[in-house]
This record gives structure tokens, sequence and C-alpha cells, in this order.
């Protein structure tokens, strides 16, 4: 009897788990097929922005926040596929009255909030958080960035949250910086020390 009910307690579990892992893998599967409409036309934009200011053509990072956090919604554009290459998850910053379903932004100092336009990715690492590059901005959305200490960098929140449909703001991962997942960030750190000119990051939201 006893032996039975041990059995129970360990299958009933492990159900649970099961089902959770069907449900994450459903969910990633449906957001993996998720590529907002106009992608193309942006990315060929970013490519003629590219050009006239002698940056990377051979890669540009796209980045809607119009799409939930839950959700991919950075995109690594191939200027040479003509397509996405890898598309990762991006929290947003908690600042001006964000909430998680809807995003607020500035280029204010102190505001805590993501920024849009478009980014130099520099190669330049955090004295503290290694794991990611400052990012400078070009537009009057976002000239502040550099000062104000914005990256893209990986963060374990980002990790631990993908299954929702909208990550939860935390202020230790994300004061208006482009937070992503570590996996995501080993990915893109690579792509980015193997080019020699600055790839272009360009955050907008394509609802506005």
């Amino acid at each position: 009897m006893g032996a039975k009910r041990n059995r129970r307690w360990i299958f009933l579990p492990a159900c649970l788990f099961a089902c959770m892992l069907c449900a994450l893998g459903i969910h990633m599967m449906v957001s993996k097929k998720t590529i907002p409409d106009g992608l193309d036309s942006k990315a060929k934009n970013a490519l003629d922005y590219a050009r006239r200011h002698g940056m990377n053509e051979h890669y540009c990072l796209l980045l809607d926040y119009s799409i939930p956090s839950g959700h991919p919604r950075l995109f690594v554009w191939s200027f040479e596929k003509e397509g996405v290459i890898y598309r990762a998850h991006v929290m947003h910053g908690p600042g001006k009255g964000s909430t998680k379903e809807s995003p607020v932004f500035s280029n204010e100092f102190g505001s805590e909030s993501s920024s849009i336009g478009r980014f130099i990715i520099t190669k330049q690492h955090g004295k503290v958080n290694k794991n990611g590059y400052f990012l400078k901005g070009l537009d009057a959305t976002n000239s502040n960035a550099y000062r104000r200490g914005l990256m893209i960098h990986g963060s374990y929140w980002v990790d631990f949250n993908t299954w929702r449909r909208y990550i939860p703001l935390n202020t230790r991962s994300c004061q208006g910086c482009v937070a992503t997942s570590n996996r995501t960030m080993t990915y893109l750190s690579k792509l980015i020390e193997g080019e020699d000119e600055s790839l272009l990051l360009w955050s907008y939201c394509s609802e506005q």
C-alpha cells in the first residue's frame, strides 16, 4: 500500500512537469513563427542608414517593443540572407509609469525607461556588468543613452520568465537597457566581436 502511494506521489509531479514542458514548447514554437509585418522594410532602411554612416553591412538588430515581452521581439537580420537569423526576448524598463504590458519610453536621465531609436552597439563592456555592451544613441529620442549607461546585456530574469506572456518588470535587471537572456547574449557577443564595423540596433514601436 505504501509503495503504491509513493509511486503516485512521484508520478503526479512528473506528469505536471511534463505538461509544463509541453506548454512551454508550444509557446516557443508559436513565438518563433512570429515576425512582425514590415520588418523587411525596416531592415532595408537600416541597411541604407548603415551604408551612409559607415556601419556594419552584414547584420543589424531590430527591436519591436509593440510585441509582448513574453514573445521574441529582438530580431537579428542578415542583409546577405535578407531575413531573420535569430529571435530573442527583451524586457523593458519600469520607469515613467511603464507596465509589463505597455512600456513608456524616455530619453531622460534617471527615468529608468527604455528609449527608442537607432543605436550603435559599441564593443565596450561595463565594469560591473561584463555580459553586455554599451549603446550610443543616434537619434533625438535616445541621444542620452551612452551617458545614461544603457547597454544591451544578458539577464537571468529574462531567462526565467520567457514562458510568460509578459516578462514582469524588475529594476535590478533593467533600468532602460536592452535586457535579454544570457543565452542570447552569448550568441550576440560572438556576432558583435566577430565583426569589424559596429552593428546597428534599431528599437521602435510599430504600433505608434
